[in-house]
């Protein structure tokens, strides 16, 4: 049977079985959305919402409609089109104004316009008197007299240690910065609002969400808190300080690493104005800002706004700055409900992800497989929001409108791009390289926003170009101060002009090769048909007690026992049990956890049982499988729900594949140990189209509990993987063996710090090396797989494992401090190899002797690897630092060659003795395919250690100079409001530079890129030419001199560069100043740089551009010509400023205009040129 047949018999058969197709899911943290137009038909998207690591496939032959203006993002997010169309129209910008249905979900919900106030008395004759917070109710209240919702009323903190306390007074509800608020007395006031109901104080638990909308001006405080228990709030920042000022030059991090005291914190996510951050690097910023929480495995609880039970005495925890609204959840939201609330807070409280004073560059990445196409249409007047364009497909500008051009991310796009009108404007990126013809001129402009100085303004402008035909025939012009990409001139233009002479400084002409084949997605449908896969479909309840329908032996609902009793459970039992009073599941299996996400059903696999579906594949390929899961009791430790840690007592379940069930095979085993529900995904490979049998069978444990499965999704990873890999078995430590006994201790949730090794991955071997290392604590340091709820105590005192940061799978290794070790032995195919995984370090509260300097500083992470050969020779492959709190892709520096087959031993150690880090999905990476990633340390500038500033040695010195890594937030008013990431970027004023020792794994042709533009607020300061350069010894190769800088907005700039040896090289960028008017050496000239990156080029690319025999290409005064290509380019005569050149023309001959790797062959006017 035919695919097409076999489709349509199983939507046939779904059809029959009143089962939805396609249902849309809105994407999950690190999920894709699918949405499918079929043939000859248009269909008009929602707002499209990406959350966190989420990605939009655009399946189907028929055209989506997207509204750009509805492009709901907090984060930079990607589009891939698989099949068909998308219409892009420039409508206008979504209004977010309005609270999202979500919101009703809150627990607690309070804001400005639900306070109860009093007027106080003025403090001096003439002055307003005072208004005081009385009560904050909810938002849902409906009598603010007599509440039955939740609310809150003014408490006091007494303590001596707070000589700044105001008791008895209550907050003031005023205004900061434009912003209505309630303001807690500022820095060890004691002031706080107690949580009430019903007239007494209460509290809320199992805390899953917290949206925080605050104000830090003096000191910070905890916006939401806990003070009936000394552990477990929902977070704890910089109290332990006893400093609670807050000193904006020197902002302390978010958070603290007690682990021990706030062991939610350590599993959450957390979001600052939208982007998610790593809270205990992330600095403290001053002003309004949106705080939001996600918490995944351990549920904190909270009964105030201001105040914590921890550290009575310390004056941080008790008082506060200004809150203006704050939604509490005890329920789980899907990651649409959670983005909208999200966006929704950013518009109401005017934050800066969408206007605010620091707007961060953000925009979609339109990806397109072959045969795809997008249209951008707009009328006269509307802007885009910034996008870009990569992959295979046609990109097409239609309308009177502004295309805005994001950032794109150094990847190349090898589509067609048909410019029909309008124009297109550089907010972050760059132009697409185009094909031009005859009479076209392309004038380029620096748009200034309104209000000019303003973020408004700021975020509006751009360098702008227009195209216009009607120009001479057979000749092609640039005007302005721009930079035109091209690679094919087409027949019939005899003249190119660049820039006219003595009016631009900032003309470029980049000439380059088409890329014929860039790493575009793979086009066909994406998402896998299942039968019930959210277990909602209707049920005849076979157990009242537990109120459930077992299915021994039968087919129910599309999923069928393989086992002793699968069952479909209701969470939402009608009745209590009549015996006990109570909803027996709630009590036995799901332990008082809240019902799973967007449903009431789901399915409960024990000991001995398995349950399959018929899953219907509509193309072979790599397939990523997601579903929620948590296991059955959530013991309890200090109030905290932390589930099932060690392989003894944590199910684990086996995932099953096959064309029937007696020939399914397992795909993967992964623990199942969270207490609460978590999504679980994993990629399998699928050969071929058609039914598959997929079946989930929970391991023999030896003891009663049980696996609950809900909402399960399959979709087609359709990005191609750009790398050769040899998976090294169970490199993703998920398949676990059980530990002995003794190595597990107290309530299941601790291991003592003496016991050397936690969980043992199957085919790893675990131990410690002899010697004390902690010697009045600890024995020996911690290896081992860390799974959700892994707890190591004692001496460390934290929860390990952030379950929210999983790549795939369940489990990562983990290691404690130096000590541990951890290999396994395996067979490896003949080749050159290099070692690649994820890296990520953990936060430490090292509460040990020798003690570091600062107990609470999150280091560093190294893991060192080992190769042991057949013959016992080893070969050192280097080791890799974790440099962020999130798990972070990584490739250890040596590779290493075997001739033939060969059975080698990998052997991983953590070397810095204060550190702890997590290790997964370690593969092997052919090095001819290898992506080697940014070659630059500190791309963002965000820290310099690695970054040395130095005088530019060829040019004399000026009046004004520097280069220094500067703050987003300094002046904006003249260097611009806009920032392109993070909190700082380099700034170069005249003739200075930085320069930093890189290291090259391999020869071969890279791509150098970065993001510059120029000060907002004037051309005599703002107009510095940038110099980058690559050294090795003696010679130095200067990669490319951009003009002088006009952009008024972030663009990006990329140049190709062929390494010719591995090794150490040194990177240097520079300013030039003035370039040919040393009378003008005192002029301030400015340029800044961000997101600079040096990578391994992997697109296939022609030699040099197509042009046309004789073309002649003139140049005027200050343009430059940029030959961006490895090859030779034929044309005719080249000017500059007047004079003409002929013969072999490149960087080397002619660098006052040429830049670039590639050559000009400049044959003279009426030549004949013989070839033999």
């Amino acid at each position: 049977m035919k695919t097409g047949t076999r489709l349509a018999a199983w939507l046939g058969r779904a059809a029959a079985l009143g089962m939805a197709a396609h249902a849309a899911v809105a994407p999950d943290f690190g999920e894709v959305s699918v949405q499918k137009v079929p043939a000859g038909e248009t269909a008009a998207a929602e707002t499209l919402t990406f959350g966190d690591r989420a990605v939009f496939y655009k399946t189907g032959a028929g055209t989506l409609v997207l509204d750009a203006g509805r492009l709901a993002r907090t984060t930079d997010g990607r589009l891939s089109v698989l099949e068909g169309a998308v219409a892009v129209t420039a409508g206008a910008k979504a209004d977010f104004a309005a609270p999202p249905a979500a919101c009703a979900k809150a627990a607690f919900w309070v804001n400005e316009t639900s306070l109860v106030t009093t007027n106080g008395v003025p403090a001096a004759e003439g002055e307003e008197a005072p208004v005081y917070a009385a009560r904050w109710c909810d938002v849902r209240e409906t009598d603010r007299a007599a509440p039955t919702r939740l609310y809150a009323e003014p408490k006091w903190f007494g303590s001596a240690a707070l000589p700044a306390r105001l008791d008895g007074r209550d907050p003031v509800a005023g205004t900061f910065d434009g912003r209505a608020g309630v303001y807690f007395g500022g820095a060890s006031s004691g002031q706080y609002m107690r949580w009430r109901q019903n007239g007494a104080e209460t509290a809320l638990n199992n805390i899953h969400h917290l949206f925080i909308v605050h104000a830090v001006t003096n000191c910070v405080g905890h916006p939401v808190g806990w003070e009936t228990v000394y552990r477990g709030g929902p977070f704890l920042n910089t109290v332990e300080t006893n400093t609670p000022a807050f000193n904006p030059s020197s902002p302390p991090p978010m958070l603290v690493n007690r682990g021990d005291v706030c062991g939610p914190q350590m599993s959450a996510r957390f979001f600052l104005d939208g982007e998610q951050v790593d809270p205990r690097t992330t600095r403290l910023k001053a002003g309004w800002q949106l705080f939001a929480c996600d918490y995944k495995d351990i549920l904190p609880g909270a009964d105030n706004f201001y105040r914590s039970g921890f550290g009575e005495t310390l004056k941080g925890a008790q008082g506060g700055d200004w809150l203006g609204e704050a939604l509490v959840f005890t329920n789980q939201l899907q990651e649409a409900e959670r983005v909208a609330i999200e966006r929704h807070l950013l518009a109401k409280w005017n934050l800066p992800q969408l206007k605010g004073p620091v707007p961060r560059v953000k925009g979609t990445a339109f990806a397109l497989a072959a045969g795809t196409s997008v249209s951008v249409a707009g009328e006269a007047g509307t802007v885009t929001p910034p996008l870009a364009f990569t992959g295979a497909g046609d990109v097409a500008k239609t309308g009177e409108g502004v295309l805005a051009l994001g950032p794109s991310d150094g990847l190349a796009f090898a589509g067609g791009f048909a410019w029909e009108a309008g124009a297109l404007r550089l907010q972050g990126g760059r132009l697409p390289a185009l094909a031009v013809g005859s009479g076209e001129t392309y004038a380029f402009t620096s748009h200034m926003g309104s209000p000019a100085p303003s973020a408004a303004g700021d975020a509006a402008s751009g360098l702008t170009c227009t195209k216009t035909a009607g120009g001479a025939a057979g000749e092609v012009a640039t005007t302005g101060n721009g930079w035109l990409r091209v690679h094919t001139v087409k027949p019939g233009v005899r003249r190119l002009t660049v820039g006219i002479a003595d009016a631009q400084r900032g003309a470029v002409l980049q000439l380059e090769g088409r890329v014929r084949r860039t790493a575009a997605p793979v086009g066909g449908d994406a998402e896998a048909i299942f039968p019930n896969p959210d277990m909602e479909q209707p049920f005849a309840i076979t157990s009242e007690q537990f109120d459930f329908a077992a299915f021994q032996g039968t087919t129910l609902n599309g999923w069928t026992a393989r086992g002793a009793s699968p069952r479909f459970l209701c969470t939402q039992a009608p009745q209590p049990n009549a015996a006990t009073g109570k909803n027996t599941w709630r009590q036995w299996f799901m332990s008082g956890d809240p019902a799973p996400r967007g449903g009431t059903n789901l399915l409960q696999l024990v000991q001995g049982d398995a349950a399959s579906t018929r899953v219907f594949v509509p193309t072979g390929g790599v397939w990523e499988l997601s579903f929620d899961a948590k296991s059955r009791y959530g013991y309890t430790n200090g109030g905290h729900n932390r589930g099932y840690p060690f392989a003894d007592q944590q199910p684990q379940i086996r995932i099953l594949l096959g064309r029937t069930w007696d020939a399914a095979t397992d795909v993967a085993t992964l623990p199942i140990g969270c207490a609460q529900f978590n999504r679980f995904r994993f990629r399998i490979a699928v050969p071929e189209a058609g039914d598959w049998e997929l079946g989930f069978k929970p391991t023999d444990y030896g003891w009663d509990a049980c696996i609950f499965l809900d909402n399960f999704r399959m979709v087609r990873v359709a990005e191609p993987a750009a790398e050769e890999t040899f998976a090294i078995p169970n490199g993703n430590f998920d398949d676990l063996e059980r530990p002995s006994s003794a190595e597990v201790t107290g309530a299941h949730t601790y291991i003592h710090a003496h016991y050397g090794t936690l969980n043992v991955p199957r085919n790893w071997t675990l131990s410690v090396l002899p010697g004390s290392l902690y010697a009045a604590v600890v024995t020996n340091g911690v290896v081992g797989a860390i799974t959700s709820g892994t707890v190591i105590e004692k001496s460390i005192k934290m929860q390990v494992f952030p379950f929210a940061e999983a790549a795939r799978g369940a489990a990562a290794l983990g290691f404690v401090a130096t000590g541990g070790v951890a290999s396994t032995t395996f067979t490896v195919p003949a080749g050159t190899w290099r070692l690649r995984g994820l890296v990520q370090r953990l936060a430490s509260y090292m509460n040990m002797s020798p003690v570091h300097p600062d107990k609470n500083l999150t280091l560093v992470p190294g893991f060192r690897a080992t190769l042991t050969r057949a013959d016992g020779s080893t070969a050192v492959l280097g080791e890799v630092q974790a440099a962020t709190q999130r798990l972070a892709p990584a490739l250890w520096p040596e590779a290493f060659t075997v001739a033939a087959d060969e059975a080698v031993t990998l052997t991983l150690t953590q070397t810095n003795v204060y550190a702890m880090g997590l290790v997964d999905e370690l593969a092997l990476v052919r090095d001819e395919t290898a992506d080697f990633g940014n070659l630059i340390a500190e791309p963002g500038f965000e820290t310099m250690t690695r970054w040395t500033g130095y005088a530019v040695p060829d040019l004399p010195p000026t009046r004004y100079h520097g280069a220094y890594a500067a703050s987003y937030s300094d002046r904006p008013q003249h260097w611009g409001y806009s920032a392109y990431e993070g909190a700082c970027r380099l700034r170069i004023q005249n003739r200075m530079g930085m320069r930093q020792d890189i290291t090259v794994p391999r020869a071969g042709r890279y791509r150098f890129t970065m993001h510059v533009r120029a000060r907002a607020d004037g051309n005599w300061y703002a107009n510095n030419p940038v110099r980058v350069w690559l050294a090795q010894g003696a010679a130095t190769n200067v990669l490319a001199t951009t003009p002088t800088l006009y952009a008024r907005h972030w663009m990006e700039v990329s140049y190709l560069v062929d390494i010719p040896a591995a090794g150490s090289w040194r990177l240097g960028i520079e300013g030039r100043g003035w370039l040919d008017d040393t009378a003008q050496v005192s002029a301030d000239l400015d340029a800044q740089i961000d997101d600079v990156s040096l990578v391994r080029c992997r697109d296939e690319q022609d030699d040099a551009p197509s042009l046309p025999r004789g073309l002649r290409i003139d140049v005027a005064k200050g343009a430059q010509l940029l030959l961006d290509y490895p090859g030779v380019a034929a044309c005719g005569p080249v000017s500059y400023d007047g004079q003409v050149y002929v013969g072999m023309l490149d960087r080397t001959t002619h660098p006052a205009f040429i830049t670039g790797p590639g050559t000009l062959r400049a044959i003279p006017s009426g030549s004949v040129l013989l070839v033999r």
